[in-house]
């Protein structure tokens, strides 16, 4: 995509683990810079009922093992008349098939402006 209107490219590197690039590592938006904020965990995917507050590494690449969960926090225009501009999501890589160069996640968002819930339901935080 030329115009870069996408947050998060994903690639898969020499052994065999998903490599999750932000916007700014792949390209320039045209709409200006987007930040894209990233966190590995540990905690096992069903169990994550929120973002976290802290810990964010931002504009930087991630390489994730198969298994491994990580949540994402990207800066977006759609909330520009929000109190706050973040989108928060979490995703689960299930599996990567080097061969075939796919990817399998599991993910959530919330598309809620600023809220950190994964909880089903109207957020409250």
């Amino acid at each position: 995509d030329a115009a870069s209107s996408f947050d998060l490219a994903l690639d898969i590197d020499a052994d065999v683990r998903l490599l999750v690039l932000p916007v700014s590592k792949v390209g320039n938006p045209l709409a200006g810079n987007r930040t894209v904020g990233i966190v590995r965990t540990s905690d096992i995917y069903n169990t994550i009922v929120e973002a976290p507050r802290t810990g964010w590494i931002y504009d930087s690449i991630l390489s994730v093992n198969v298994g491994q969960t990580f949540i994402v926090r990207v800066q977006t225009q759609f909330c520009s008349v929000s109190q706050s501009s973040e989108v928060y999501a979490k995703y689960l890589v299930d599996s990567v098939f080097p061969a075939e160069r796919r990817i399998r996640l599991s993910g959530r968002v919330n598309p809620n402006c600023g809220f950190r819930s994964f909880l089903s339901g109207i957020p409250e935080f």
